[in-house]
């Protein structure tokens, strides 16, 4: 039952954001989506030293922090990234919207900014399902990974995250 829920609520996001792409077009939602893939590059790639540096400076357990460490980072990253945008790309923006709108149909235009934002939706709800499963309880993680489509995504990156982090290690 969970998983239908985590299912029903990601596909009903990722519609959403189709829909509000399509209305941004491909260059509003271009520079949105290098915000989420950007941060979530670098919460996949952090949330084990801020977890790490959460469970030295509090009392959270180990596996807690993890959760938490993949949440701060991503949402960090995010908002760092949102005020560079903000004060360095602001011209940017609006010389690759003139490029594009040179370039670029307005159907396709439309088209490319509702893949785009459904593309976007689908990160944000694997992220958000991602937290979840980071969170130290087997029954969940057990029901996020065998019922829901989205949960057993998350479920394979995270495995190969795991399994790669214990080759690197010594």
């Amino acid at each position: 039952m969970i998983g239908l829920f985590v299912d029903v609520l990601s596909a009903a996001g990722v519609v959403t954001g189709a829909v509000r792409g399509r209305s941004r077009k491909l260059c509003g939602e271009l520079s949105r989506l290098a915000e989420i893939g950007v941060a979530f590059l670098i919460g996949c790639g952090a949330f084990q030293w801020v977890g790490a540096a959460l469970s030295n400076l509090t009392s959270m357990s180990g596996e807690s922090s993890g959760a938490a460490g993949f949440v701060l980072t991503f949402f960090g990253s995010w908002f760092g990234y949102r005020m560079i945008r903000r004060v360095v790309a602001k011209k940017g923006r609006h010389l690759l919207r003139d490029w594009l709108d040179s370039k670029i149909s307005e159907p396709v235009d439309r088209v490319g900014g509702a893949v785009a934002g459904g593309v976007m939706a689908g990160v944000l709800a694997m992220v958000g399902v991602g937290a979840a499963y980071l969170v130290p309880s087997d029954a969940l993680e057990k029901r996020l990974s065998e019922d829901s489509f989205v949960g057993k995504a998350v479920h394979v990156v995270l495995e190969q995250r795991a399994g790669n982090d214990a080759e690197e290690t010594p």
